[in-house]
C-alpha cells in the first residue's frame, strides 16, 4: 500500500513538474514576443519598458526609477488594446505641421513588438492638429470623428492608469505638476 502512495506522489509531482515547465515555456514566449516601451508626459520623462522590467517617473524628488513589471493579465489588456487600435497596421498618418503648441509640451514615444514585428511611433502635444491626415481609407480602425493621434493618446492613457493601481507606483512620491 505504502509503494502504491509513493507511486502515486511520484506521478502527480512528475506531472506537476511538466505542467509548471511548459506554462513557464509559454510565458517566457510571449515575453519574448510581446514587449513595449512608452516615454510620456512632460518631456517624455516618464517611462516604462518591459524590455527593462522598469518604471521611471519624474516626481518632485527628481527622476525615480524602480523595478516594475505588469501582471499578465494587464500585459493580455495592453496586447488586446494593441490589436484592437491596429497599432502594428499602421503609422496612423502622423504627418504635417503641428496645432497648437502647448508648453511645457507632452512627448510621447512608443515602442512595440507583437508577433515577430516591431513598431516605433513619436509624437508630441502638438500633434493634437485636427487637420492631420485621417486613415480610415487604409481599412484603419478610426474614424472621422477621432483622429489618428487620439487613439495613441487612449492607449497612453490606458498604460497610466493600469500603472497608477500598482504599489511600486502608489510609494514613489508625489508627480512632479508642470501646469
Amino acid at each position: 500500500m505504502k509503494k502504491k502512495i509513493r507511486l502515486i506522489g511520484l506521478v502527480i509531482l512528475g506531472c506537476l513538474s511538466v505542467f509548471l515547465y511548459f506554462n513557464q515555456d509559454k510565458k517566457e514566449d510571449k515575453e519574448a514576443d510581446f514587449q513595449f516601451s512608452l516615454s510620456y508626459n512632460v518631456g517624455g520623462k516618464d517611462f516604462v519598458s518591459t524590455y527593462e522590467k522598469i518604471l521611471t517617473q519624474d516626481t518632485v524628488e527628481g527622476l525615480i526609477t524602480k523595478d516594475f513589471q505588469f501582471s499578465e493579465e494587464d500585459l493580455d489588456t495592453i496586447e488586446a488594446m494593441i490589436r484592437e487600435l491596429g497599432l502594428m497596421e499602421d503609422d496612423f498618418g502622423l504627418i504635417g505641421q503641428p496645432g497648437l503648441m502647448i508648453s511645457p509640451m507632452g512627448v510621447y514615444d512608443l515602442k512595440i513588438q507583437l508577433d515577430g514585428q516591431t513598431k516605433h511611433f513619436y509624437w508630441t502635444s502638438g500633434h493634437m492638429n485636427p487637420n492631420l491626415k485621417v486613415g480610415d481609407d487604409r481599412g484603419i480602425k478610426f474614424n472621422e470623428v477621432k483622429r489618428p493621434v487620439e487613439f495613441l493618446m487612449d492607449f497612453k492613457n490606458l498604460i497610466i492608469d493600469l500603472i497608477r493601481d500598482y504599489d511600486v507606483y502608489k510609494e514613489m512620491p508625489r508627480h512632479r505638476m508642470y501646469l
